[in-house]
């Protein structure tokens, strides 16, 4: 799921998944 991948990554780079999501919108 891209949105799984993409939250994944972020909180690996110690970022918020919603901040990741955020970026997408």
């Amino acid at each position: 799921h891209a949105l799984h991948s993409i939250a994944d990554t972020a909180w690996k780079n110690g970022q918020s998944p919603l901040k990741a999501i955020l970026a997408l919108v």
